[in-house]
């Protein structure tokens, strides 16, 4: 009879107990360990029929989930658990990351709408692009909203949603005889519009972007009058003068278009 070498007493043994695992056409051993000093007492788990093995542990063990491919792993990761967000490049357009199993990897989203337009939206762009053929025929904010939503094919809730406003504010928005347009709002309108700021702006609120007092200022000097002449010049109060030209009170439009809408094109 052979001999079966005596375990060193400073070298930790393993309790394995292996089962038969069912798998896709084959069989595995499923592995399960843990390190003893001492004697040996191996139970067989219940309802299945345990195989003894004994013997040093002289390497580490792995889990069959940690041997597979990372074929295998990314088949069994869900979407979201694979890709993350990381960087947003454009309007609905992302930079998309993923690492699976040390593999990483880059990949871009966009994401595209198809809104349903109903037959009396339809009909409402269809008698507005009847208005205005080309769009340098347009001089009001509202209507440059109006254009270049239908342009895009966005409902009015759609821009609304994207400004982080309103609709009924948005609705205002598009309507006629509105003065002032904030400006944070329609950078965001532009952004997804996808067009410079400037081109949704009317004349007067082009001029307040542009600063009003550096404007009123730039007037009055090439006119060679101080503050008290040229407010005379204008029949308004040296005090509103003042705050108009620090930039310390926002001129009204029909003021604007009193005073100083023809000296500004003159100026061009």
């Amino acid at each position: 009879m052979g001999q079966r070498k005596a375990p060193c007493a400073f070298e930790p043994h393993v309790k394995e107990i292996l089962h038969p695992v069912r798998g896709a056409g084959r069989s595995h051993l499923h592995r399960h360990h843990r390190a003893h000093q001492g004697h040996f007492d191996l139970q067989a788990r219940e309802g299945r029929a345990p195989c003894d093995l004994r013997r040093p542990l002289r390497r580490k063990c792995y889990t069959i989930a940690a041997e597979q491919s990372a074929i295998e792993v990314a088949e069994r990761v869900s979407f979201e658990a694979k890709w993350h967000l990381l960087a947003r490049v454009g309007v609905r357009c992302y930079i998309l990351i993923s690492n699976v199993s040390g593999a990483v990897k880059v990949a871009l989203l966009q994401i595209l709408q198809f809104p349903v337009v109903l037959p009396h939206k339809f009909q409402d762009a269809e008698k507005f692009n009847f208005q205005f053929s080309d769009f340098s025929e347009i001089t009001e904010t509202a209507d440059k909203l109006r254009w270049y939503r239908y342009q895009k094919g966005l409902r009015q809730r759609d821009a609304a949603d994207y400004a982080g406003i309103d609709r009924s504010t948005y609705i205002h928005y598009e309507e006629a005889g509105r003065d002032f347009y904030p400006k944070e709002h329609m950078e965001k309108l532009a952004e997804l519009f996808e067009v410079p700021l400037e081109n949704l702006l009317d004349d007067y609120n082009l001029f307040l972007l542009r600063g009003q007092g550096a404007q009123i200022k730039a007037i009055r000097m090439k006119l060679g009058l101080t503050q008290r002449e040229y407010a005379d010049k204008l029949g308004v109060s040296l005090g509103s003068l003042k705050q108009w030209e620090q930039n310390r009170k926002q001129i009204f439009k029909s003021t604007w278009e009193k005073y100083f809408k023809q000296s500004l094109e003159s100026c061009k």
